[in-house]
């Protein structure tokens, strides 16, 4: 059967309390006892030493054993359950009057042995008595072998009972409410955490665990709770952005290849061969991306990601210029490619995803009557891709945040700006994935130029 933490945690408190209260009450009982009894033993003791004394004065004083006052010395002994009976040199025995004990059983005189004795519960013992160091005779004491406790000891022992079990009552009922507070204290922090977690597998992210535990192991599981759920939530916000600008993505080609197909239905443009095939191969690099989309959560393109081929640049941006030749001319833009042939090894799709995003920004940011030139060349050894563009540039601070995920110019300022700032990170990822570089160089009004350079063989 299932139960809650605060339960257990309050039951293991209380029957621990209670158990440790228990104990301590038994012990300090025992303790007590022992503690009396020993005080009793030497309580005895010193009344025998005295009973003692008390029959070598009187002797003194009489100069003989007298009745009268041995009476009144056995009746002092019987107070502490001591009788006595003197033997005389001669071997004369003289019993004082015989008493009761405090439990109603008679006192009995042994024989006059020389030795501690017991009969029964009751021992004897012989003790030589001395007048100025000259034998005077014997003394044989009768007591109990435990001595019996007299009414007030009695009562005393029932006292400490009853207050050792109202303190015990007592100290359980406050160990009952110490129980339940640290109880409470230990398993709210727990219940709030584990109430965050199925918030967060129900997918919501917002809530926090906003107070601070003292205690640091709760503080760290609630500090990696929090952190959890910030990353769940930053994964959502990104993942969400990421569909969105995919969406886009595969939108602005298609709306481009809408248009060339419309210019061609319309006779703007002649419907050849050339121009098919363009549209062809546009089509195919959107179906690739689109099967992406299973691997939306990777989009960093790792090395074994690429398929290489060995392909001409300079006619693959030719190719890809003139598909959106047609979005440019929209805008009464130049789009100008330059270049001699230059054959590169790489994967062409992601490539041509890289020119696509270069030129698409370009016509988006560069104004109308403006000018795109794309310009492809060797240079020790490496190819290099320029995109360059008359708009409106990109400031110092933002030039080094552009290649970050989700990062866009001043968005408050390009509303009517399509994307969410995912083109120039893919662009970023897909060079690093082919071991090259990218950087743009830029004057606000003036326009950029984004630099590619690529190996040209992987």
């Amino acid at each position: 059967m299932k139960t809650t933490l605060f339960r257990k945690l309050f039951i293991l408190f209380l029957t621990g309390s209670a158990l440790f209260i228990f104990l301590f009450s038994f012990l300090t009982f025992q303790l007590t006892e022992n503690q009396f009894d020993h005080y009793l033993s030497d309580r005895f003791v010193q009344s025998r030493e005295t009973l003692v004394g008390q029959l070598e004065e009187s002797y003194v004083e009489y100069g003989e054993w007298n009745t009268d006052a041995l009476a009144g010395i056995n009746w002092t002994g019987m107070q502490s359950q001591i009788m006595f009976t003197v033997v005389t040199p001669s071997g004369e025995e003289i019993v004082p009057e015989v008493g009761m004990m405090s439990d109603g059983r008679r006192m009995m005189h042994g024989n006059g042995s020389a030795m501690l004795e017991t009969d029964g519960d009751i021992l004897t013992e012989t003790i030589d008595l001395y007048a100025d160091d000259v034998p005077i005779g014997t003394a044989q004491l009768q007591y109990p072998g435990v001595p019996d406790y007299s009414d007030h000891e009695q009562q005393f022992i029932s006292d400490l009972l009853g207050m050792l079990a109202i303190i015990a009552v007592i100290s359980i009922i406050a160990a009952a409410v110490a129980a339940y507070l640290l109880s409470k204290r230990l398993s709210k922090p727990i219940i709030e955490t584990s109430d965050l977690t199925e918030a967060i597998a129900d997918g919501d992210y917002s809530r926090r665990l906003e107070h601070p535990e003292p205690i640091e192991e709760l503080n760290k599981l609630q500090t990696n709770v929090n952190t959890l759920a910030d990353q769940l939530a930053m994964q959502q916000t990104m993942r969400n952005q990421l569909v969105s600008d995919l969406a886009h993505e595969v939108r602005t080609p298609l709306t481009t290849l809408q248009g060339n197909i419309e210019a061609m239905m319309d006779g703007v443009w002649p419907m050849t061969t050339e121009r098919l095939a363009l549209i062809e191969l546009e089509v195919n690099r959107l179906s690739q991306l689109i099967e992406k989309i299973d691997h939306i959560d990777d989009v960093q393109y790792q090395q074994n990601e690429l398929k290489l081929e060995t392909f001409d640049l300079t006619k693959r941006v030719g190719q890809i210029a003139t598909i959106y030749e047609q979005r440019a001319m929209e805008k009464k833009i130049g789009l100008t490619v330059v270049g001699d042939p230059l054959r590169i090894e790489a994967d062409i799709s992601q490539i041509s995803q890289v020119i696509t995003n270069l030129i698409t920004n370009a016509i988006k940011f560069t104004p109308e009557k403006g000018k795109i030139t794309v310009d492809v060349k060797e240079a020790d050894g490496f190819c290099h891709l320029l995109v360059s563009d008359t708009g409106k540039g990109i400031s110092k601070e933002n030039q080094q945040q552009i290649f970050n995920r989700f990062y866009q110019v001043e968005p408050s300022r390009n509303t009517k700006i399509e994307g969410q700032g995912l083109g120039l990170a893919v662009v970023k990822s897909i060079i690093d994935a082919h071991h090259g570089k990218i950087r743009v160089e830029s004057d606000e009004g003036k326009g950029s130029v984004f630099a590619v350079i690529l190996p040209i063989k992987q």
